[in-house]
């Protein structure tokens, strides 16, 4: 890697640590505004092995992140459900038109492998479960949301209710592991990426497979610079339980990469 990116890379890390708090305010919007910028700027998965994104630093840095969508999502999720008008203060979420976009790929991804999409279960949907209502909006698309936060059970709920979503919407509070769907079949599974930053990932991915009756399962990882801000998936590992149909490397404005399986 060249030097003056490693400089960069480095830099960003250490502005991130002296952050006061990852709550949403004008300093933090700037910082990780820029980092986003930078990120989906390096169009370089040839980096994906270099031993810089397994380092201390952006490790750290990844686990800052993590905590600041958590935070920009309990936000947004109060300021949308509370405000005079849920739909335009949706809209006017900072990242929406990103979610549009990564959610129109991977319904589109979705299409292409299954004869339909009509329910999908989504695990780790936390409190703003935007994907979920991209989809209901767009194409009438039930969901089953997984979410085992407290707090960000009762937000999404409210959010769910303000929009008028409940008919296709519907939040679980539970741990993935110890939830139980019975005869329930699923047309698609989406894992939040941030569910494979714990221990419990090839538990979960166990579970998945033994418990839950679904076509297809999508994955959204990073690839490039773009582990800056998320953690790549552990590939060999979700390959053991399941098959990869199609693997997606945006190299646009789309943060995310997305990996396809379907059921072995």
């Amino acid at each position: 890697m060249e030097k003056l990116k490693e400089n960069q890379i480095f830099s960003l890390c250490s502005r991130a640590k002296k952050l006061a708090s990852y709550e949403p305010s004008e300093e933090v919007n700037a910082f990780f505004s820029e980092l986003c910028e930078f990120a989906s700027g390096q169009i370089d998965y040839e980096l994906d092995f270099d031993p810089i994104f397994v380092s201390d630093e952006v490790k750290d840095l990844q686990q800052a992140c993590a905590v600041a969508e958590g935070e920009m999502e309990k936000f947004w999720s109060k300021k949308i459900q509370f405000s005079h008008s849920p739909e335009e203060m949706l809209r006017s979420f900072i990242y929406y038109d990103n979610y549009q976009d990564l959610t129109r790929l991977e319904y589109g991804l979705l299409a292409s492998q299954t004869a339909g999409v009509g329910k999908v279960l989504f695990v780790g949907s936390w409190a703003l479960p935007l994907t979920a209502i991209i989809l209901a909006q767009n194409w009438w698309i039930c969901s089953i949301l997984i979410e085992k936060d407290e707090e960000a059970v009762e937000l999404s709920r409210g959010l769910i209710e303000a929009l008028g979503l409940q008919e296709k919407i519907a939040v679980v509070a539970s741990d993935f592991l110890d939830y139980r769907w019975g005869e329930t079949e699923y047309d698609a599974v989406i894992l939040a990426s941030l569910l494979f930053t714990s221990g419990d990932a090839e538990k979960l991915v166990d579970h998945l497979t033994r418990c839950v009756k679904f076509r297809a399962c999508l994955v959204r990882t990073a690839r490039g610079m773009r582990q800056l801000l998320y953690k790549k998936v552990n590939e060999k590992l979700l390959e053991k339980y399941m098959k990869l149909e199609l693997l997606v490397y945006p190299q646009n404005h789309i943060l995310n990469s997305v990996l396809l399986y379907s059921h072995v």
